[in-house]
């Protein structure tokens, strides 16, 4: 019994450890970017000192960073900037990471109560998908850690608190403007679930309003009037089909057969992996990690269509594939999705065995992207147990840092 009270606490630990092994290291030996751990970083400080971060360390034309991406995590992070200094955003991801498997455990128990190991292995699958690997290698992303609230707020509206509903929502909202878009589509999946309980329906009916009006609001008024906004690029990655959401909405409907072609295909030039195409490649992990599942649970496959349509209908290659931060979203929902149709299997045995395959599955998926060679890919940044992850080949750090230290407290660098 005393084994079966720590077993949770041990796991959480353990995975811990392994993402700091993971994230530390590519810190310490300057392996990490400025595009985009430097940058929000930057704003963090910033923010903790009452001024608005101008993007000055990372462009050319600097521009307010909020008309890039509308980031109030950034906000919230800011007082642990001044405590734990460049690694600070780094530890909130793994802590996000850890909470939101905190949270698929307790989502997964209301499904099936007295199959505790279900839902530990929900637990488990989540720290395994490959995409929170990738993105905890890769920087900081504070729609990393608005992802990691899915399970809670999947939760917050199973018991009804409309409270932490509320909370969440909103806190996924703040991370990015495109969550406000993501949340339209999960509110919508869910209202297909709970329909037919008029409290729940219309607190996912007010939840899904607010998502919009959120969007419309920072998408088309409070972006483009912050300065520098016209130097903002964020739309470039789509702008064969318009600048705004109205051009690439009209360009959508009148172009439907270019818009299917260019959602599966690699439609730039590219090189593929060594699995083929990206968008395949990237595919298959998603099935096999539980996606191929979701059918059996098919509104769930409504939450996954914007980051999808973000991520494979842009031009830049290096969205399409599986590594860096672009599949974080994907796992909540995939592990989620398919943890409740494995608690709706009858027989105990047959939900724990595939609930085991799926870990299994998950886990294999996350360790092939380790290795995997795809463009842009960089695997010493994820393989801990290799001793290439623990250098930095092209510089010597330690004459780096001896440098660095000599630069005053007071100083701006």
């Amino acid at each position: 019994m005393r084994l079966k009270r720590y077993i949770i606490p041990t796991t959480l630990l353990l995975f811990a450890v392994f993402f700091c092994l993971i994230a530390i290291p590519n810190h310490l030996c300057f392996k990490t970017y400025c595009y985009d751990l430097g940058l929000y970083t930057k704003a963090a400080y910033d923010y903790a000192h009452l001024h608005v971060c101008d993007s000055s360390i990372a462009a050319y034309n600097p521009i307010c960073i909020l008309a890039d991406h509308f980031d109030l995590w950034l906000v919230l992070l800011a007082p642990l900037v001044l405590l734990a200094g460049s690694y600070a955003l780094i530890f909130a991801q793994i802590v996000m990471a850890i909470v939101g498997a905190v949270g698929m455990y307790k989502l997964i128990l209301l499904y099936n109560p007295t199959h505790r190991t279900v839902a530990y292995l929900a637990m488990i699958s989540t720290l395994c998908f490959f995409g929170l690997w990738q993105a905890i290698a890769f920087d900081y992303h504070s729609n990393m850690c608005a992802a990691m609230l899915l399970p809670w707020l999947l939760w917050a509206v199973k018991k009804r608190r409309w409270a932490w509903m509320a909370t969440f929502t909103l806190l996924i909202c703040i991370a990015k403007e495109t969550e406000a878009l993501w949340l339209i589509f999960v509110f919508a999946a869910l209202l297909i679930d709970y329909w037919k309980q008029p409290a729940t329906r219309r607190w996912l009916l007010g939840a899904m309003a607010f998502s919009i009006v959120y969007l419309i609001t920072i998408t088309q008024f409070v972006m483009p009037s912050l300065p520098g906004s016209q130097n903002a690029n964020g739309w470039w990655r789509y702008n064969y089909m318009g600048n705004n959401i109205k051009d690439i909405t009209l360009w959508s409907i009148s172009h439907p057969w270019q818009l299917i072609q260019n959602f599966f295909t690699d439609f730039t030039s590219v090189p593929s992996s060594h699995m083929g195409p990206l968008k395949r490649h990237c595919l298959i992990l998603l099935l096999a990690s539980g996606m191929i599942l979701l059918p059996l649970k098919p509104n769930y496959l409504l939450m996954i269509i914007p980051p999808l349509m973000l991520k494979w209908l842009s031009k830049d290659a290096g969205f399409w594939g599986v590594t860096f931060h672009y599949n974080v979203e994907f796992g909540p929902i995939i592990t989620a999705g398919a943890f409740i149709v494995i608690s709706r299997v009858k027989k105990r045995n047959q939900r724990l065995i595939s609930a085991s395959v799926l870990t299994l599955c998950t886990l294999l998926c996350a360790l092939h992207t380790c290795v995997a060679q795809e463009p842009h890919s960089r695997t010493e940044n994820v393989c801990v147990w290799n001793k290439q992850h623990y250098s930095n080949p092209n510089l010597y750090c330690q004459s780096v840092r001896r440098i660095i230290s000599l630069i005053p407290p007071q100083a701006s660098v």
